[in-house]
């Protein structure tokens, strides 16, 4: 099942679905138990083989960062990464190589 908000955002006035995997909430809620925050951010990693690779952290943002999820904690979105998404749905992926991690799905990432 997904959770799914919808949040305006201040960059264009529009409407940026996010969506999150109850696996993905699990994960982003026990890292965020661990540390003295309670914002992650998205932001804009690079190009990959498929394309835009974005990542996710537990960390402060930036003053121009933008929030768009406001409920059991923040998430932002940096600048760059908000030009490439309109639409984010978070969920939590296995390898054996990174253990679990967080992932924007329908976005270039790890192979």
């Amino acid at each position: 099942m997904l959770l799914t908000y919808y949040i305006i955002t201040l960059m264009c006035d529009i409407m940026i679905p996010v969506s999150i995997s109850e696996d993905a909430m699990e994960f982003i809620t026990d890292k965020l138990e661990k540390s003295d925050l309670d914002t992650i951010v998205i932001y804009f990693e690079g190009f990959g083989w498929g394309g835009p690779k974005f990542g996710i952290d537990v960390k402060v943002p930036k003053e121009t960062d933008d929030l768009i999820y406001d409920n059991e904690f923040k998430i932002y979105l940096e600048k760059t990464a908000g030009q490439f998404l309109s639409d984010i749905n978070i969920v939590l992926k296995k390898s054996m190589f990174y253990g679990k991690y967080l992932s924007i799905r329908g976005t270039g990432g790890r192979c």
